[in-house]
C-alpha cells in the first residue's frame, strides 16, 4: 500500500456511523492511562512548564484559502437521487437550495454540482472551507447531518481544469444514517465499506459489519464479505513518533488478524479496552482484493456506562484556561476533557484568527507555538505553560477516531475574530474589563442594585434583541457608536423628534427585567470593514442568536471592534452595569438544546457525538427541528450546561437565564442548575420553553408538565415556564403548520367563540396554563411566564391586524387594533405571574417585508405547500402590493427587524398606556395584589351559603351564552383578598373586553363603587358608579379594579346582553 493511499484514506473521512469509528488522519494520535511517557521536550505535567517545539502537524500553518471549481458528489446507499438537492452556506445560516447537475442522469457514481468560489455569493471573501447539506428539494425530512469541506484536507488531491481553474473534488457517501463519509477519490469512495467497528457492552470485544452496493450482476453473495482483516491498538507513545518510524513500527502494534471470509465478526481482547488508545481496523474485501478499507473502532455505544461514567467523567470545574499560581501570572493551565483523543496538542497564536479573516493583512505568515499535552486521568488532556509574549490565542489539535482537528476550546471564555481561536486572557485582564462597581452585581449583598424579588413573577420582562433595538434610521447616536452594538443599546440622550429613543425609552418604560436574545458567540460573521470614504464594505451578518457556537464567548458581532478579544467583554459588562444602575436586571437568552453545525463544534472535533442525543444506528436525534440536539442526560453535558451558566452569573453579573427549547433538557439537570445559581443568588430566575422543537418531551426532560409538577420551589426557588396556553386563547396558536395567523379570543367575534377559547384566554389571569391543568397538573403562578408575543412568530400587531379584516391591507395601521393590542399587553401585565412583553409592542412592532427587499425571494423560497398545510417565514398580505407578513424573521435583516422608532411618536400616548401599566404592578407588586403565592389563587373559603369559593377565580358564568346561544365577549375574573387570612387588602377584579358586535357590553355586578387601578381606556384613580348592577366594559377594552369599602357584591354575578 502507498503511503499516499494511506494518508488519504486515514485523513477524508470526516464522518461516519456512532456506532462505526472513522478514518483518521495521518499521524493519528492517542494516548492512554497505560501508555509510556512520551519525550519530556514536548510533554508537561501539572507543575512544570512545557518547551515549545518546533514540529508541526501534517499540514500548512494556515487553513487552505481556495478560489477555484468544489464539485461535491454525492451517493446514498438506495441509489435515490430523483428529488435530492443541497443546501450550502459559507457560515451561520445564510444558506440556499443548489441543484444537482445530473439528479435525472446519475454518473457512475450518483449526483454532482460544482460550485465555482470565483462567483457570487462565494467570491465575497477568501474561503477556507464550506459546509452543505444533502435534502429533499420540498422538505427538510430526511435531511442529512450537516458537512464541513476544510479545503486544506483536499489541497494533495487537486486537480487542473482544462480552462486552468483549479478544482477540487469531494466525494461524499450516505450510508442511510443521515450522516455523509468524504472522501479525495473516485477510488475510495466505491466498493464495500466498513459499516460497523464498535466496542461491545463488555468492554473487551469489538463488533465490525462490512455492507457494500449491489452491483447489478446478480451476483450478491459476497456484498460486505470480509476477506482479511488486521487489528491494531496505537498508544499515546506511538502517536509522538516520527512519520517515518511509525510506518517502520506499525506492524509491532498488531493485536488481531484473520481472514473470516464473513460479514460480521465479534473478536474478544483479554484486557479491557481503553477509548484513549487507537483501535484501528484494516479489511480487504472480497469484491476488492487490491484495496484496503480503514475504520476507527468507536466506543461511543459505551457513554452510558458505568465503566465509563466512573472511569471517563471529569468532576472537576477547571477544564479550559485557568491561571492558577498567583505567584507566577503567566503561567497557564489547559485543560481539555477528550477522553476518546489518541493525541492533543495546544497551539498558541499572535494573530486572533487565520490571516484570510482580515481585511488588512495580504499573504504573510502566521505565528504559532505547539505544545504537547500530556493525557492525565478522567478523559483529561493537560498542558502547563509559562507564556510567551507571543501567546495570545490558543487552539487545541485534536487526532481522534474522526479525524484531526483544529478547534476552540469548548471551554473558552473568551475569543478572537469569529469564534475561531480562544483569547489567552489572564486574571488581572479579566478584573480590567470590570466598570466600576460592577462587583457589587454579580451576588445578593448589602450593595445589590436591584429591587429585591421574591419569586419571578415579581418581574416585568421586556424580550429585545441587541441590534435590532437601534439598528434604524430613527435611532440616532450622539457618540457615533455604531447602530445594533452594545455601546449603542445603553447610550443614553437619543430622540427622535424631541422623543426619547433606545436605552432612554426602555428606562422610561419602568420594566424590571431585560431578556437579551442570545448573546453568547453565535455562528456568524462578526467582520466590520469600511471603505475609504467611510461607508461598510463589510457589516456583520444578521441572525437572532440561535445558531449557537461557543457557549462561554460573549457575541463579537455587537462589539465596536470585534476583532479586539476584550472589547466585546468590557461593552456587554458596561451594559450589564448600565441597566443595573437603573434598576433593570439583564436575563440571558440561551440555546443549550442545540448547535449550529455539528460538523464544525468543537464538541464533534474533541469528542464525537457524546454531546448530542443518538439513535443505536449513530443517527442524530432531531428533537429541536435544527438536526442535532444536545444530550444533558450525559454527565460531562450536564455538568458544562451548568457550568456555563454559573459562569455567566459569577462573571457577568446576569440575573435570569431563559431557556430556548427547554423541554430538550432533563428536568434533573434544570433542578440542579436552579440550585446551584440560587447559591450564586438566590435572586436568579430560571424559566424557558416547556416544549422541543419537534415532538413531546419525553417523561425525563422539562417539559411544561414536568416543570410544573417537579421544578417547584425546593428551598432554592422555581423553574419556570411560559403559558402557551394563555397565549393561544388570547391572541391565537401559533402552530407551524398555519402560515397565517390564527384567530383567539382577542380576534373573534361572539359567533366564532369556543368555550375552550374563553378558558385559555381568562386564565392567564391566575397564572394558569390550562394546556396543563387540564392534564390533572396545578400550574403556580410563581412559575409562570403571561406572555402573547415574542421574537417567534407574528407580532401582537400583525396578528391582530390580519384578523381584523381576514387580512387585507395589513401592512396599514387600524385603530380598533391598536385598542385591542394595548388592552391585550395589559391583561398580561395585570395577570398573577411574571409579565412579559415582546421588545417594540408597546408602539405596535409590525415585521413587514417590502416587494422590493433584497431578501424578497429568500423569503418566497421558505413556503411551501404541503398536501395539509402551508409552511414559511410569512406569506404575502392580501390587498398589500406585494408586501409579506414575516412571521420567522430570524434571518431577515434590519429592514425587516429593527425597531422603527418613529412609531413611538405616532403612538407615544399608546406607549404611555403601557409604561402607566408597568408602573401600576410594580405598585400593586409591592402591595402584594400581584405577584401573589399559589395559595392566593388556589386557596377558598366558605360564603354564607357553605359554599367553597376560591379566592382567585374566573366568574361562574364565564362561558354563559345569550338567547341567540353566543358566548359573552367578556373576561372576568376576580382575588378576594379580603377573605384571607388576617388580610388587610381590598379585592380587586380584571375584566377583558374582545371583538363585539356591539361598542361595549354590560355585566352583571353589585352596587357600589369600583376604583380604577388601571384601565386601557380610563384613567387611573377613576371611581366608577354602579346603581344598576351592571358595569359596562367596551370593545377591545382591559379594566382592572378596586373594590371600595362601600361597594356591594351581588353574588349572581350574571352577564346582562
Amino acid at each position: 500500500m502507498e503511503r499516499k493511499k494511506l494518508f488519504s484514506a486515514l485523513m477524508f473521512s470526516s464522518l461516519l456511523f456512532a456506532s462505526c469509528g472513522n478514518n483518521s488522519n495521518e499521524s493519528p494520535s492517542t494516548s492512554s492511562e497505560q501508555s509510556s511517557k512520551p519525550d519530556e521536550t514536548v510533554t508537561t505535567t501539572a507543575t512544570t512548564s512545557v518547551s515549545s517545539t518546533t514540529s508541526k502537524p501534517t499540514g500548512s500553518d494556515e487553513p487552505y484559502a481556495f478560489d477555484g471549481i468544489v464539485r461535491i458528489h454525492y451517493r446514498n446507499h438506495n441509489e435515490s437521487y430523483s428529488s435530492k438537492c443541497l443546501w450550502v452556506w459559507l457560515s451561520g445560516v445564510n444558506g440556499q437550495i443548489y441543484e444537482f447537475a445530473n439528479n435525472n442522469n446519475p454518473d457512475s457514481y450518483g449526483l454532482w454540482v460544482d460550485f465555482d468560489l470565483q462567483a457570487a455569493p462565494f467570491n465575497e471573501f477568501s474561503l477556507t472551507e464550506l459546509s452543505y447539506i444533502v435534502r429533499e428539494k420540498s422538505t427538510w425530512d430526511g435531511q442529512t447531518s450537516d458537512t464541513l469541506i476544510e479545503f486544506s484536507k483536499f489541497k494533495p488531491y487537486e486537480t487542473t481544469r482544462e480552462d486552468g481553474r483549479k478544482q477540487i473534488d469531494v466525494y461524499s457517501f450516505d450510508s442511510g444514517n443521515k450522516k455523509l463519509t468524504l472522501y479525495p477519490t473516485l477510488t475510495e469512495a466505491m466498493g464495500d465499506y466498513i459499516k460497523v467497528a464498535k466496542v461491545n457492552d463488555d468492554w473487551k470485544s469489538i463488533y465490525v459489519e462490512g455492507d457494500g452496493y449491489d452491483t447489478g450482476n446478480g451476483d450478491n453473495s459476497n456484498i460486505g464479505i470480509i476477506n482479511a482483516i488486521t487489528v491494531y491498538s496505537f498508544p499515546n507513545s506511538y502517536q509522538l513518533l516520527s512519520d517515518t518510524i511509525k510506518e517502520q513500527k506499525k506492524n509491532d502494534y498488531i493485536i488481531y488478524q484473520d481472514a473470516p471470509r464473513k460479514k460480521e465478526l465479534n473478536i474478544t481482547f483479554k484486557e479491557e479496552l481503553v477509548p484513549t488508545n487507537q483501535y484501528l481496523v484494516e479489511v480487504y474485501f472480497v469484491s476488492d482484493m487490491d484495496n484496503v478499507k480503514r475504520a476507527n473502532v468507536s466506543f461511543s455505544s459505551l457513554f452510558e456506562s458505568e465503566i465509563w461514567k466512573n472511569k471517563y467523567e471529569y468532576e472537576g470545574d477547571d477544564l479550559g484556561l485557568t491561571f492558577k499560581d498567583t505567584s507566577k501570572p503567566n503561567r497557564a493551565t489547559f485543560k481539555l476533557w477528550s477522553p476518546l483523543a489518541f493525541d492533543v496538542k495546544l497551539y498558541t497564536y499572535q494573530k486572533s484568527a487565520p490571516l484570510a479573516y482580515f481585511d488588512h493583512y495580504v499573504g504573510g505568515t502566521a505565528f504559532k507555538n505547539v505544545y504537547q499535552m500530556k493525557y492525565t486521568s478522567k478523559g483529561v488532556y493537560e498542558a502547563v505553560v509559562d507564556l510567551k509574549e507571543e501567546d495570545k490565542f490558543y487552539t487545541y489539535y485534536v487526532s481522534n477516531i474522526e479525524g484531526q482537528f483544529e478547534t476552540i476550546d469548548p471551554y473558552a471564555k473568551a475569543s478572537g475574530i469569529n469564534g475561531i481561536r480562544g483569547a489567552i486572557l489572564n486574571n488581572n485582564q479579566w478584573k480590567e474589563t470590570d466598570p466600576e462597581g460592577f462587583s457589587s452585581i454579580r451576588g445578593n449583598t448589602s450593595s445589590y442594585p436591584f429591587t429585591h424579588i421574591n419569586t419571578l413573577n415579581d418581574l416585568d420582562i421586556y424580550e429585545v434583541h441587541i441590534r435590532d433595538f437601534t439598528a434604524s434610521n430613527s435611532w440616532v447616536s450622539n457618540n457615533d457608536n455604531r447602530r445594533g452594538t452594545y455601546n449603542a443599546f445603553v447610550e443614553e440622550g437619543t430622540t427622535y423628534e424631541g422623543v426619547s429613543t433606545g436605552f432612554d425609552s426602555l428606562k422610561e418604560l419602568g420594566v424590571s427585567a431585560v431578556q437579551l436574545l442570545p448573546v453568547f458567540d453565535q455562528d456568524n460573521d462578526e467582520r466590520v470593514w469600511l471603505n475609504k470614504d467611510g461607508t461598510y464594505r463589510k457589516y456583520p451578518t444578521y441572525n437572532w442568536g440561535y445558531n449557537p457556537s461557543n457557549y462561554n464567548v460573549i457575541e463579537g458581532a455587537y462589539a465596536s471592534n470585534p476583532e479586539d478579544e476584550l472589547n466585546r467583554i468590557t461593552e456587554f459588562k458596561n451594559l450589564v452595569k448600565k441597566c443595573a444602575d437603573n434598576d433593570i436586571r439583564v436575563i440571558m437568552d440561551v440555546v443549550y438544546n442545540h448547535v449550529s453545525s455539528v460538523s464544525k463544534s468543537s464538541f464533534t472535533k474533541t469528542m464525537p457525538q457524546y454531546y448530542f442525543k443518538v439513535d443505536e444506528n449513530g443517527t442524530y436525534i432531531d428533537q429541536t427541528g435544527c438536526n442535532n440536539t444536545l444530550d444533558s442526560s450525559k454527565g460531562m453535558v450536564e455538568r458544562y450546561i451548568i457550568n456555563s451558566v454559573c459562569f455567566y452569573a459569577k462573571e457577568y453579573g446576569i440575573k435570569g437565564f431563559r431557556f430556548d427549547l427547554m423541554g430538550c433538557l432533563e428536568t434533573s439537570t434544570m433542578r440542579k442548575l436552579k440550585d446551584a445559581l440560587y447559591e450564586i443568588d438566590p435572586e436568579i430566575v430560571v424559566y424557558g420553553e416547556g416544549w422541543r422543537g419537534s415532538g413531546f418531551a419525553s417523561s425525563t426532560q422539562a417539559g411544561k408538565e414536568n416543570v410544573y409538577q417537579y421544578l417547584g420551589d425546593n428551598g432554592k426557588g422555581e423553574v419556570g415556564a411560559f403559558n402557551d396556553g394563555g397565549r393561544n386563547g388570547l391572541k391565537g396558536d401559533t402552530k407551524w403548520a398555519d402560515i397565517v395567523p390564527s384567530y383567539g379570543f382577542m380576534g373573534q367575534g361572539p359567533s366564532d367563540l369556543s368555550e375552550d377559547t374563553m378558558y385559555d384566554a381568562a386564565c392567564t389571569y391566575l397564572g394558569e396554563n390550562r394546556h396543563v391543568t387540564q392534564s390533572g397538573i396545578a400550574t403556580s403562578p410563581t412559575q409562570t411566564i403571561n406572555y402573547v408575543d415574542c421574537h417567534d412568530n407574528y407580532t401582537l400587531y400583525d396578528s391582530l391586524n390580519y384578523m381584523y379584516d381576514g387580512g387585507k391591507n395589513c401592512n396599514n395601521d387600524t385603530n380598533p387594533i391598536q385598542d385591542a393590542a394595548i388592552a391585550t399587553m395589559s391583561y398580561v401585565i395585570f395577570s398573577q405571574g411574571a409579565a412579559f412583553i415582546h421588545g417594540g409592542s408597546e408602539f405596535f412592532r409590525q415585521k413587514i417585508m417590502k416587494k422590493d427587499d433584497p431578501n424578497i425571494d429568500l423569503l418566497k423560497d421558505s413556503i411551501k405547500a404541503h398536501e395539509t398545510y402551508i409552511e414559511g417565514d410569512g406569506f404575502e398580505i392580501p390587498g398589500g402590493d406585494g408586501d409579506y407578513l414575516v412571521r420567522n424573521s430570524y434571518q431577515y435583516g434590519d429592514s425587516v427587524n429593527a425597531f422603527d422608532w418613529s412609531r413611538k411618536v405616532k403612538y407615544l400616548s399608546y406607549f404611555n398606556k403601557i409604561k402607566e401599566a408597568i408602573s401600576t404592578r410594580k405598585a400593586l407588586v409591592k402591595e402584594g395584589r400581584l405577584g401573589v403565592s399559589y395559595n392566593a389563587i388556589q386557596g377558598s373559603y366558605k360564603d354564607g351559603e357553605g359554599n367553597i369559593k376560591k379566592y382567585s377565580r374566573l366568574w361562574d358564568d364565564l362561558v354563559q351564552r345569550d338567547a341567540s346561544n353566543l358566548l359573552r365577549p367578556v373576561l372576568a375574573a376576580q382575588t378576594e383578598f379580603s377573605k384571607m387570612p388576617a388580610s388587610t387588602k381590598l379585592d380587586v377584579y380584571s375584566f377583558l373586553g374582545g371583538r363585539m358586535n356591539e361598542d361595549e357590553a354590560t355585566i352583571g355586578i353589585g352596587n357600589g363603587k369600583l376604583r380604577v387601578l388601571y384601565g386601557s381606556k380610563r384613567n387611573k384613580g377613576d371611581i366608577i358608579e354602579i346603581s344598576d348592577y351592571k358595569l359596562a366594559i367596551s370593545k377591545h377594552e382591559m379594566l382592572f379594579v378596586g373594590e371600595n369599602t362601600e361597594f356591594c357584591v351581588n353574588q349572581k354575578l350574571a352577564l346582562t346582553f
